[in-house]
């Protein structure tokens, strides 16, 4: 939603998009991570700067045939994988402690122009409902 509104504003009053942090790259060139294999500069969302997760991607190719449409269509996806109980209890010995390290980066989106308000809202609204190991 950030990404067309700043599309929108910048074709309809001249407004440049934010700028974005490049992504870190080592010596040989490839992408740096972070502790949790997250990928250093680009746009961090609160989901990345207070992670529950590890984000990952992987090429979901369809096998067996080689039809133009089938090789461009959904050639990449995603994928989540739950960071251990152990290592999120020491990120976040509090549900608190969890959601101040979220809002912080879900604040610090919305004024970059990463987050729209209601994007923003609803981020949080999910960080509430998040579950963590106690």
């Amino acid at each position: 939603n950030a990404a067309l509104h700043a599309l929108r504003t910048w074709v309809s009053q001249g407004i440049s998009p934010p700028k974005v942090p490049r992504m870190q790259r080592n010596a040989l060139g490839f992408i740096k991570h972070d502790d949790h294999g997250h990928s250093m500069g680009g746009v961090r969302l609160p989901e990345i700067e207070a992670p529950l997760v590890r984000y990952g991607i992987y090429s979901n190719f369809t096998t067996g045939s080689l039809a133009s449409r089938e090789v461009f269509s959904c050639v990449a996806g995603g994928s989540t994988t739950p960071l251990d109980p152990a290592q999120l209890r020491a990120l976040y010995p509090l549900h608190q402690v969890y959601l101040r390290r979220f809002q912080a980066a879900a604040d610090a989106a919305q004024a970059a122009g990463y987050l729209r308000p209601a994007d923003h809202a609803n981020a949080l609204i999910r960080a509430r409902a998040a579950k963590l190991p106690q």
